[in-house]
């Protein structure tokens, strides 16, 4: 994708300037006596639990974004020392293959179809932007569960992104309109993936469609701390995502009694970096 396009992505998504508190519309977390199971199931959650969010399209009349402008229905709870989250989100299509291998004449090819992807961003100070395109400078915790890798795992991975117009090295650079250069660090937390890629024998046909996507145990360290399972029917994801409310690790966001944490849903369809819905920020807060 060029400069020019992501700049034009980043204008439709905010104006870039930081928010001030009384911006952000607050997200009550409850506490609760009984902890769900985390399988994408949400029939362990009562209905009053929810509170439905508008998601807009990061891309105005996006032809390639099946889900566009609509609501998701977010709900979360701490027990004990855990918070606990589950979200619902229509998509009229299940995508859950990513980038499988496809018998083409006489060998296999790796295709290009993704699959469908939940975000969840939480800051790491007062600073934040509804964009990643934008002049002000911040991180964020970030957990990111995906229908075709870390679902077969039972986990969302977690990542560490720095958003910055001071150099960061091997960081991705972005030019805005006024010629401003934005980096963003796009960082894993410290572990190992559970998955891995897996590529078949090219001139031998077994099948018309291969899976690329291996599984080798669970995420491990501070990549591993999100567990998360997810369920597609009738035109609808839900998903269910625990973590311990604080980790002890350098790259997450601790999660207390009585923090206040602005946080943002984004959701992808099959992957595609700018077909995605968007939420506004919410002032996230804890129960005491």
């Amino acid at each position: 994708m060029t400069r020019n396009l992501i700049a034009m992505i980043a204008c439709l998504l905010t104006l870039g300037y930081a928010y001030a508190e009384d911006k952000f519309a607050s997200l009550q977390v409850s506490a609760a006596d009984n902890a769900p199971t985390i399988d994408g199931d949400l029939s362990d959650w009562k209905t009053a639990d929810f509170t439905a969010l508008s998601i807009t399209s990061a891309i105005e009349d996006d032809a390639d974004n099946a889900i566009g402008d609509a609501s998701i229905d977010v709900a979360m709870q701490v027990i004990g020392d855990r918070i606990y989250m589950a979200v619902r989100w229509p998509d009229p299509t299940m995508s859950d293959n990513y980038r499988p291998y496809e018998w083409k004449v006489n060998r296999y090819k790796r295709g290009k179809q993704r699959d469908d992807l939940l975000a969840v961003r939480f800051s790491l100070s007062d600073a934040f932007d509804r964009s990643m395109l934008t002049t002000i400078d911040y991180e964020v915790d970030v957990w990111v569960w995906s229908a075709g890798r870390s679902n077969l795992i039972g986990f969302a991975d977690d990542y560490k992104h720095h958003i910055s117009t001071q150099h960061i090295q091997d960081a991705a650079e972005y030019e805005l309109p006024d010629g401003t250069i934005v980096y963003i660090d796009r960082s894993t937390d410290t572990g190992e993936f559970g998955y891995g890629t897996q590529k078949p024998e090219s001139s031998v046909k077994t099948t018309q469609k291969v899976d690329s996507v291996s599984i080798e145990g669970p995420n491990t360290g501070s990549l591993g701390d999100v567990i998360a399972k997810g369920q597609w029917h009738d035109g609808y994801w839900t998903v269910e995502l625990s973590r311990l409310r604080d980790t002890q690790h350098a790259d997450d966001r601790a999660l207390l009694a009585g923090d206040q944490v602005i946080t943002q849903f984004a959701v992808f369809d099959e992957n595609n970096a700018e077909h995605k819905s968007v939420s506004e920020p919410y002032r996230l807060v804890l129960p005491d």
